[in-house]
């Protein structure tokens, strides 16, 4: 039984992402000649919301605004923000880059979010009074999935830890000076590559903690399995795509007492539980 307040809520969010659809849409669809029919090049004029996200004190939303650039060809993302009864809808994020996964602190006064801004999508946190946004991570692979602890001190993400590819043969060295072509790429994986992606990389997602005024993350999980979260198509665009995070989804959640992660696989009815401190 869903709570008639989180129903409501629910309800709000919803009208009031249609009111921003018609609002994305609205200035393009009476420009046109009701004769016109629809092109592909039209694809660059539609711009649709995606992942909303309700305010703890419920008066606000922010989602994620996904478009697409001619001159480039690549889509992108910026994050709004519209206030529950439909007015003061803004950006909160501009550019042609992947700003997405907004995620609210449970006081309301940050947004933590995914953005490549500086060229590799990293975490960064938005103080919502003053506007101010910093990065709190630096990793060499992308995070994704993030997760606020119940007090505010602590988000939880997942990563791609690299693994090794399967070894045939061993190959010989190439002479001095000569220029051989690259070594083969073993796959021993039902899926192995992606569209606009390509080959994936080796490896499985794990699950990490980092301070949300930043510093060094600390993996949670380990093991050559995958255990983290992850948005399969958030990480297909990040280019950072497993296998085995596209095979085997799953949900992370920190418990009340904060220091408690718990794991839910998606095919299994037995979570598993983490230390996160």
């Amino acid at each position: 039984m869903i709570p008639k307040a989180r129903l409501f809520r629910a309800l709000t969010a919803a009208c009031a992402l249609a009111a921003a659809m018609i609002l994305v849409a609205a200035p393009y669809t009476q420009a046109q000649d009701p004769s016109r029919k629809l092109t592909a090049m039209d694809e660059f004029q539609i711009q649709t919301p995606t992942d909303p996200q309700i305010s703890p004190d419920g008066k606000k939303i922010v989602y994620v605004r996904r478009f697409a650039d001619a001159a480039t060809d690549r889509r992108y993302s910026n994050l709004w923000i519209i206030n529950a009864d439909g007015s003061d809808h803004r950006p909160l994020t501009t550019g042609n880059h992947g700003d997405s996964s907004p995620r609210w602190s449970p006081d309301g006064t940050r947004i933590a979010y995914l953005s490549d801004a500086d060229g590799k999508q990293q975490i960064h946190i938005r103080w919502m009074d003053t506007g101010q946004t910093a990065r709190i991570t630096n990793l060499d692979n992308s995070p994704d999935a993030i997760n606020w602890s119940p007090d505010g001190r602590m988000l939880s993400f997942s990563s791609l830890v690299p693994g090794k590819s399967p070894h045939l043969a061993d190959l010989p060295s190439p002479p001095a000076g000569a220029k051989w072509a690259d070594p083969p790429a073993a796959y021993d994986r039902l899926v192995y590559r992606f569209n606009g992606v390509g080959y994936l990389k080796p490896g499985y997602m794990q699950v990490f903690v980092v301070s949300a005024d930043g510093g060094a993350p600390r993996q949670v999980t380990n093991g050559n399995f995958p255990m983290a979260a992850t948005n399969g198509a958030q990480r297909a665009r990040s280019g950072l795509l497993t296998a085995s995070s596209w095979l085997f989804p799953r949900t992370v959640i920190w418990s009340p007492i904060t220091r408690i992660l718990i794991q839910k696989f998606t095919n299994s009815p037995s979570p598993m539980a983490h230390c996160a401190r």
